[in-house]
Formats: structure tokens, sequence, C-alpha cells
């Protein structure tokens, strides 16, 4: 072999690596989520507020374990999460309120990029981005920075300079910024070697309610790995919690729904399988947890006996007569709508579970436009600068009503609070809170009555 050729071909062995390195280099960030791994974490938080009397300090701390149950066939992995949170709030150097600890199990499946599919148990609380925020898609994301989307949330993220890791900022955004006037910002550390935030750091802003400034850590405690016959062990005794406390909270929610001599029923059939569950779960853990939901139940089965109490005043019932304005002066009787299918959203600015609804509330207004469909805000702020900058800030596309001492009338205690009203005037349907689903579910109830002959 010439000289010539061995050169060539030493440079071929030598390009080859390079090459490798330069792609693996190039690669974005990743989770590197392995069966069997147990992860902890510690957050914590403190937001001070007001000035000179009115001074006072929000804090809250959250210790997170994550297991890594499975790998999924699309390519995520199931996590189960446990958060066990307490808070306190301090005014003027003294402890006022300290809430006792609260433990929340959730399930997610987590992608290596950090996208999550939604399922109940994370809709409202304990949603795995916490500790697993949004990664870039491809290597030019990585660079020049990447948007997600979650619900109504948008956070829009930008890589930061850093030395043997990959860090990153971002800034999220929803409807909920522009009504509290708050900002949310926070720095994430990335360990390419774990395949793991190791450390967030957070910035927030409000300017309504609580006008103060925050700030908040979340770092990775340890990583451990569990032997495989434990992980196949703890997985199915997981699958088995979820789908008791799935089967428990449904049972729940419909007893809220029911006649009460039917909630009560279903009450006890609920207490009855959560008992059967508590039994059968094979995991010191989750079994506790299961127990301590028994423990519980009473209050919860209290909660739903009266729901379905003031549901029974007002189902199927004539709606509470009513003759107000809207928030610029025009009357509106309900007398005046009769004919129309008549939806009520009742709702303040200081509801961040309304606002949140808004949205959807928008899209139903367009949804049935041009048909024989009322939708009103039901507005029950004081200061009517508050339903304004509300109207405004949203663009609602229906009217809003001046409600104040109409929830009373119509049994709303929980806001916001939908009440589907028919054509004949009678109370057809009410849903309470927020909900993913709320432009469907109301919209199915209105082409049903729609739909009457």
């Amino acid at each position: 072999m010439s000289a010539t050729v061995r050169l060539v071909v030493g440079l071929a062995v030598l390009v080859l690596p390079l090459a490798q390195a330069a792609r693996a280099d190039d690669a974005p960030p990743r989770y590197q989520f392995k069966p069997g791994q147990e992860l902890t974490f510690r957050s914590s938080s403190t937001f001070k507020y007001g000035e000179g009397q009115n001074a006072g300090e929000l804090g809250s701390q959250s210790d997170w374990t994550a297991w890594v149950l499975r790998a999924n066939p699309d390519g995520s992995f199931r996590l189960a999460l446990r958060e066990k949170s307490s808070s306190a709030q301090t005014i003027q150097g003294r402890k006022v309120v300290d809430s006792s600890p609260q433990t929340r199990i959730v399930y997610a499946d987590v992608f290596p990029d950090g996208r999550v599919t939604m399922n109940k148990t994370i809709q409202y609380r304990s949603h795995p981005s916490a500790l697993f925020p949004a990664l870039p898609r491809d290597a030019t994301q990585a660079k020049a920075g990447w948007e997600a989307t979650r619900d109504d949330e948008k956070t829009t993220s930008r890589p930061l300079p850093a030395a043997g890791a990959f860090a990153f900022e971002s800034v999220t955004e929803s409807p909920m910024n522009k009504i509290y006037l708050s900002t949310n910002k926070s720095k994430h550390t990335f360990d390419p070697a774990q395949g793991l935030v190791t450390k967030s750091e957070s910035e927030s802003t409000q300017g309504y309610g609580f006008n103060g400034r925050g700030t908040g850590t979340t770092e990775l405690v340890s990583v451990k790995v569990l032997e495989p016959a434990a992980v196949r062990a703890f997985a199915n005794a997981a699958d088995q919690y979820f789908a008791a406390v799935g089967a428990y909270e449904d049972k729940t929610g419909a007893a809220g729904k029911a006649k009460p001599e039917e909630a009560k029923a279903l009450l006890a059939r609920a207490l009855e399988s959560l008992r059967t569950a508590s039994d059968a779960v094979r995991n010191e853990e989750l079994r506790a947890d299961l127990a301590d939901k028994v423990k519980r139940h009473d209050q919860m089965a209290k909660y739903s006996l009266e729901e379905a109490d003031r549901r029974a005043k007002v189902m199927g019932k004539p709606a509470p007569e009513f003759d107000t304005t809207d928030i610029d002066g025009k009357k509106v009787k309900l007398a005046d709508l009769r004919g129309q299918v008549v939806v009520l959203d009742f709702w303040y600015r200081g509801c961040g579970w309304c606002v949140k609804a808004m949205p959807q509330m928008n899209q139903l207004a367009g949804d049935f436009a041009g048909k024989p469909v009322a939708i009103f805000g039901m507005n029950t702020d004081r200061n009517e600068a508050d339903a304004k900058f509300v109207i405004e800030q949203m663009a609602l596309r229906y009217p809003t009503l001046k409600a104040e001492g109409l929830p009373e009338r119509f049994g709303v205690q929980g806001f916001p609070t939908l009440i589907v009203i028919d054509q004949q005037g009678q109370v057809h349907d009410i849903h309470v809170g927020y909900s993913p689903t709320l432009r469907e579910d109301v919209g199915r109830v209105i082409r049903e009555l729609l739909d009457r002959k």
C-alpha cells in the first residue's frame, strides 16, 4: 500500500469518530429515563407582598419522588409521582397560617423531550413539568429557542451559556398573566450526563390581589435504581392504585350530580370499592394513601351530598327570574329570553379558574352564533372596573351581566358555575368548576336542547 493510500485511510479512520462526536454534540438534550429509577427532588418558594403594616410572606415546600415504572410503546415513559407539600403565611414577622402537609400521588406519560400526555390526575396539580420542563425538539431549536404549549399556557425557552451543562430560560404566559398582572420566569440547568434537570430557579411577580414578588428553587436530590422485580411489583401496584382512585373519583363526582337518594347509594359503593382496593394493593405506601382516603371519605361525601341537594333545589325547576343590566347599562330580563337556550356563567376577577374557562366560553359563543342560544357572563365583582378589565383583556364575545346577589338565588357556591336554562325557562343542567372539556360538555347539552322536537 502506498504512503498516499495509507494517509487517506488513516484520515478516514480519524474523521469518523470526529463526525460521530459532532453529531452527539449537536443532539438536543433529552431526559434519560430508565425503568427502575427513583428520582427525588426538593422545591421551596417564597412570595413577599405588601408594604409596612400590610407586608406579608407566603412560603411553600414540596418533596417530590418520581418513579420510572416502564417504557411505553409510543416512546414515552410511565412515571408515578408523589408530591408532599406544605405552606405557611407570615405577617409582620409572625407566622399566622401553617397548613398541614398534603400528599398527592399522580401518574404521567413523559417523553424524553418533556412532552406529557394529559390525564385527570395531573389536570390541576402536581404536573411533571415542574421537574421535567419541555426541551427543544431538535438541534436547531436547542440553539435558537423553542416553544411549548399546555392547555392555555405558552412557554417560550431560550438557551443560556453554561459550562458543562445545558442551561435555558423559560417564560410562561397565559390569560392569568394579563388578569393578575403577573409574570413567571425560570432558569433550568440540565446535566447531559444524567439526562435530568438538576436545578430550576424561578422568579414571579403579581400586581393584583397579592402585589409582590416571589422566588423559588427546585433541586435534584438523589437518583436511585430499584431491582427489576421491585419495579414490576411497584408498577402493578401503581396500576391498581390509579384504577381504584379513578373509579372512586368517578363515583363521588357522579354522586354530586345525582338525586340526593341516589347520591347516598353511589357514595356507599365508592367507599366500599376504596376499602377493597386498600386491602388489595400490594405496596405499603400506596395502600396507606388509599387508607387515608377512606378516612377522609366522610368529608368528601358531605361535599357531594351538599352539591346534590343544591342541584335538586333548582334542576328541572323554573329558573329564578332576574331583571338586571349588562356591563354597559343595557337592560336584560330572563323572561324576555323564552324560546332560547340560556347559559349563565358566574365569575369574578379573583377566580383564576373562571378566567381559565373564558377562552372556551368565547369558543362556545362562536359555536352557536346565529342560533337561538344566549350566553351571558354573570359577574359578581363589586368594583365594576375589575369586570371591565377582564372583559377587555379576555376579549369576551358574549355579554356580561351585573349579577351581584344572583348566585345565591341559583344555589351557586363554587366558581365558575354554568347554569343551562332550556327554552321553557327551566334549569336543565349545571356545570361547576373548570374543565378542559368544558366547551364540548356544555356544547353537547345545548345541542340536545336545540334538537328537541
